[in-house]
């Protein structure tokens, strides 16, 4: 398969064969991987339906001020799950985050909500957290690239617990807070909930606080379980993502 590059530049979707400069960054991965003039790449800009799909191209031109390709005919299509699933999470530290986002792009997640909480370890300040939520939708962008997706899951801004859930009343997600001690398990509340918006949400190393659970209860949450073990903050959501799009979704 020919190399998947994300334009932050909208494609055109008619008048083909037309000759069209990357942007910088996919300029950049094209001399990193030392492609050459006449390879073939597929190109997308993330737009949502009807405009979502994939151009298929040519390089045409390389040198240290641009690269230019010729687009040759655009095809509709998407890799998106009819789950629409969001996952809440609480801010995990080391390359934890860069993981759990890539991994839950690759499993069909709509959006990522990273959680300011009581016990996350990672704190961030106004600067920092703003670098890091860019660089956490670099780390989306680049799972797309990889996994086929055409729309680019947003990873928002950070959030409080009950700002995201508060937040969430607006889209209206069925919400199910993972807990080692939750009374009600992954599968049922999955297939009762189906047909509606989900969101699944994981708290830090350390747990969700008793008062932040209570809080998500009475933002209507549901306390949900995945089975005996206790599982890692950057496990939990990716297994709970995984076995939602086998039992309602499109995993399987």
């Amino acid at each position: 398969m020919p190399p998947r590059f994300f334009s932050s530049t909208q494609l055109p979707r008619r008048d083909f064969p037309l000759s069209f400069a990357l942007d910088e960054r996919v300029a950049q991965h094209v001399r990193v991987l030392r492609l050459a003039v006449g390879d073939t790449i597929t190109l997308f800009d993330g737009q949502t339906a009807p405009l979502d799909g994939e151009a298929a191209a040519v390089i045409t031109a390389i040198d240290k001020k641009k690269v230019v390709a010729e687009i040759l005919a655009w095809q509709n299509r998407s890799a998106e799950s009819s789950l629409d699933v969001a996952l809440m999470q609480a801010l995990a530290v080391g390359d934890k985050m860069d993981l759990i986002v890539q991994k839950a792009v690759e499993l069909g997640v709509r959006e990522v909500v990273p959680l300011r909480t009581e016990r996350s370890t990672l704190k961030l300040d106004a600067e920092r957290a703003q670098k890091r939520v860019a660089h956490w939708n670099g780390v989306a962008i680049a799972a797309c690239e990889q996994c086929g997706r055409n729309r680019v899951p947003e990873v928002t801004s950070i959030r409080s617990l009950d700002e995201a859930l508060a937040a969430n009343t607006v889209t209206t997600r069925r919400v199910a807070l993972l807990h080692p001690q939750g009374g009600v398990a992954l599968n049922p509340w999955a297939n009762a909930n189906q047909g509606h918006p989900l969101a699944i949400v994981v708290g830090p190393e350390g747990g969700f606080t008793e008062a932040e659970i209570m809080q998500a209860l009475a933002l209507g949450a549901t306390l949900v379980t995945l089975g005996p073990r206790v599982l890692r903050t950057e496990t939990a959501g990716l297994a709970a993502l995984a076995a939602l799009q086998a039992v309602i979704g499109d995993l399987g």
